[in-house]
Parts: C-alpha cells; structure tokens; sequence
C-alpha cells in the first residue's frame, strides 16, 4: 500500500451542516497510522492518536484503525468506508461518538484530500518506541512529519513540522506537551529510509522498531 498524507477539508455529523474547525493531518503508512488534529479556536491539539491500520475490504474500501496511544484516552477502533468524489477527494462515511451530541454514537461524514506535500519528498515511515511500552509514535510521508507520545507520569505530547519548499528545510508547525526529546523530521529522515520493516534504529539516543516504510 502507497504512503498517504491526507488533510481533512471537512466533517459533517449527519443532520448538521458541514464544517471544519480543526487542522487535521492523517499519515497512512502500511498497517499503521498517525493522526493529529488540531483546534483553530482553541490553538491546542484536540485529539491525536496512533496505531494499526487494516483494510477490510477493497470494494467498498473500508478501513479499521485501531488506537495503541490516543490523547483523549478512547482506546479501541474506528471504522470507515471510502468513496472517490468527482474531484478527487474522499468521502469517508461511518459512526462515532460525537462531542457535538453529548458523546452520543453518531453518522459522520469527513472529507480528505491528498495533502499539497505529500508528494514533494518521496517515501513514507511509521516508527513506534521500543521503550516505554511502544507509547511514541514517528509518522513522516512526504513532507509531512508527526511525532506523538503518551506516558502516564506526563501530559500527552505532540508534535507536527512540514517542509518548507522555499527555505528547503523541515519547519516546526505544531508543539504541545515534552517534545523537545523527539526526534525530529530531519534526523528520523537522514537515518529511516535505509532500514527495513522490523528492524530496530537509533535515533537521538532513543530506539524504534520501523513498523511501516515505503522507500524514497
């Protein structure tokens, strides 16, 4: 399966108008996903979860992402069916709680297009901790990056950079919580592409087992 960066340009819980107020970014790298979603209001990550990606069915295309880490702690899975619009995006379809109805299990609607980055650099990798019971997740397709890490003693942390094609290098978009210790996009980059899946690098003095790589 192709490394996929994808932006939400909008949701639609079923019986209301479709609207936007986040910053979504969803990196879809073979059987595992990072996803971050970002509050234009609030200016503060709203949700952020990693984990495993699998495909149900091809026709309808039906996914199942099942939550390893999740910033709001709603461990479990989601499921979505996928169908190409006119113009090139997917509409996902299916049910979830909803914070706009009282946490009750509603119909959604979301729209994803292909993220404006996502082919600017080749390749794509999901990396996930061997410390700290896998709860560090390194997402990076394209010329998107997304770092997300859960510990118990710490709030949850996030962290997002995209590339920067005028000044050529890796930008800091987004960053909550103890990031500073993360690697970053330029250093998980020099070192991923030469690895293979199940194998276990180094990165800043922290080790990752590589989950999910397509190479540049």
């Amino acid at each position: 399966m192709a490394a996929e960066a994808s932006v939400r340009i909008s949701l639609r819980w079923v019986a209301d108008p479709p609207a936007e107020t986040q910053d979504v970014l969803a990196l879809n790298v073979g059987d595992y996903f990072v996803d971050l979603r970002y509050s234009l209001k609030e200016k503060t990550i709203e949700w952020a979860m990693a984990g495993e990606r699998l495909i149900l069915s091809e026709e309808p295309y039906k996914c199942r992402w099942t939550r390893v880490i999740d910033s709001l702690g709603e461990y479990g899975f989601d499921e979505g069916i996928f169908t190409k619009l006119p113009n090139g995006d997917d509409l996902e379809t299916g049910e979830m709680a909803s914070p706009d109805h009282g946490g009750a299990v509603t119909k959604y609607e979301e729209v994803w297009r292909t993220g404006p980055l996502a082919s600017i650099k080749k390749g794509g990798c999901v990396l996930q901790s061997v410390a700290d019971g896998g709860k560090t997740f390194l997402g990076l397709v394209g010329g998107y990056y997304l770092a997300l890490r859960e510990r118990d003693d710490q709030p949850f942390a996030a962290a997002r950079e995209d590339w920067n094609k005028t000044k050529e290098a890796w930008e800091k978009t987004y960053r909550s919580g103890a990031v500073d210790d993360i690697p970053s996009a330029a250093a998980l980059e020099e070192t991923v592409f030469q690895a293979k899946v199940g194998q276990v690098i180094t990165l800043d003095g922290l080790e990752f087992t590589v989950r999910a790589i397509q190479s540049q």
